[in-house]
């Protein structure tokens, strides 16, 4: 993320693809437990763990196909620290849109999601925040309103 930080008044959303091959290729993984809904979903060495409720992340890169914004579940996609190659067919699964494809990756649904494990920094919403052991989170269906102007 600070990679892509550094080269987005540059590259633009060009510089989130990037900084994710830089990142996902020298990210030794982390030993985590994610649970959805109180349940295990994932454990293990853990390369990322994607979290939302719209269908693409920064630069557009589809991760949550099925996500709804306004269904009140969180979707959450969980890809193992594997070796090289199956760090590259991630990769190109991500640019092709379907990260179903890539090896050991799991999908869920869910209102609560759980991650514990080694300190890991998170990015919240494009932000980079400071590492921490564990985080949760929670959907609360209809907290946000929006009002739109009116075109005319």
């Amino acid at each position: 993320m600070r990679s892509a930080s550094r080269l987005k008044p540059v590259l633009g959303r060009l510089a989130y693809r990037l900084g994710a091959v830089w990142a996902g290729g020298r990210a030794p993984g982390w030993e985590l437990r994610v649970e959805l809904d109180g349940r295990l979903l994932a454990e293990g060495r853990t390369l990322f763990v994607g979290i939302g409720n719209g269908s693409t992340i920064g630069g557009g890169t589809v991760l949550w196909p099925r996500a709804a914004p306004d269904d009140g579940l969180a979707e959450v996609v969980v890809a193992p620290a594997f070796g090289p190659l199956s760090r590259l067919r991630l990769l190109a699964a991500l640019r092709s849109g379907d990260v179903a494809d890539a090896d050991g990756v799991v999908f869920g649904q869910g209102r609560s999601v759980g991650v514990r494990g080694q300190p890991i920094p998170y990015v919240l919403d494009g932000e980079l925040s400071p590492p921490s052991s564990g985080r949760s989170w929670r959907i609360h269906p209809a907290a946000w309103r929006l009002l739109v102007p009116v075109e005319g």
